[in-house]
C-alpha cells in the first residue's frame, strides 16, 4: 500500500470525522505505520528470515569419496607388447550440506552458492 492509497481510504472515511485537525493526525498515524509496514517488508517475510538463520549455524560439510582416472594402455618395447596401467586414485570432495554445490576451497566459511556456514575442524 502507497501513501496516496492511504491517504484514498481515509478520504473514503473523511465524514466519521468533525474536525481537520482529527484528520491530519489520522494521516499521520496512516503514514507512520505505512513506514513501519515497508521496513518490515524489506527484511522479508518470516520464512525468508528462519531460512537466513538457520544458514548462519555452522554445519559440516557432506564429505564424498570420488574416483578418478582409469587404465591406461602402454606399449613395452623390450618385449613388444601391450599392457594396462591402473592410473585410477580417490579423492574426497566437500559439497555444501543445504544447497549440495560442490565448496571450492577450504578457506571460505560460507558457502559460495548460497551462504551456509560451513565448519571445517576435524
Amino acid at each position: 500500500m502507497t501513501e496516496n492509497e492511504a491517504k484514498l481510504i481515509l478520504d473514503v472515511r473523511i465524514c466519521r470525522f468533525d474536525h481537520a485537525d482529527d484528520v491530519n493526525k489520522a494521516l499521520e498515524v496512516a503514514k507512520a505505520a505505512l513506514e513501519e509496514i515497508q521496513q518490515y517488508r524489506a527484511l522479508g517475510t518470516v520464512e525468508e528470515l528462519l531460512e537466513e538463520r538457520e544458514k548462519q549455524r555452522v554445519k559440516k560439510p557432506k564429505t564424498i569419496l570420488r574416483h578418478r582416472g582409469g587404465f591406461e594402455m602402454e606399449h613395452c618395447p623390450n618385449c613388444d607388447t601391450d599392457y594396462q596401467v591402473d592410473r585410477r586414485y580417490t579423492i574426497n570432495d566437500d559439497y555444501c550440506p543445504s544447497c549440495g554445490k560442490l565448496l571450492d576451497s577450504v578457506f571460505r566459511k560460507f558457502c559460495g552458492n548460497c551462504g551456509q556456514a560451513i565448519d571445517w575442524s576435524d
